[in-house]
């Protein structure tokens, strides 16, 4: 159980080096070379499509893990994209991280939509006495 737990947390590590270092050099290539950092986009955009398909399917984490890596390795390599396994799955752990993240932000209600012109009294009436017929045909059913 204790050697389970030690190699998890240094995979852990190792991944979170990986993803780290994708991510600066990342930056880095924007600025020196952009036909790489266009190619790491679309490895990006891949592994994104990968882990919502694979966010889909009833089966454990690893095996998510490594269908998500091989779809994504396909993509690049149907793109003409040379990419590792490993660069390939610290995308696909990017791409989960991420997810995970928007996934735990608060979801702020969306402004109302407000009309251009008021709503005059007798348009309001209206369309409140359409809802209530609508609702009325509803419970009828």
């Amino acid at each position: 159980m204790n050697n389970t737990l030690n190699t998890i947390a240094g995979a852990a590590g190792w991944l979170l080096f990986l993803l780290t270092l994708v991510a600066s050099y990342f930056e880095y290539a924007k600025k020196n070379d952009p036909e790489v950092a266009e190619k790491m986009k679309h490895v990006g955009t891949f592994a994104e499509w990968a882990v919502s398909l694979q966010d889909t399917l009833d089966k454990p984490n690893p095996d998510k893990l490594a269908s998500a890596t091989n779809e994504v390795l396909k993509q690049a390599e149907k793109s003409g994209i040379k990419l590792t396994p490993e660069m390939a799955q610290g995308a696909v752990e990017k791409a989960v991280t991420d997810r995970k993240k928007s996934a735990d932000k608060p979801k702020t209600a969306s402004k109302p939509v407000v009309p251009a012109e008021p709503v005059a009294p007798a348009q309001s009436a209206a369309i409140d006495d359409a809802v209530h017929d609508l609702l009325d045909d509803l419970e009828a059913k």
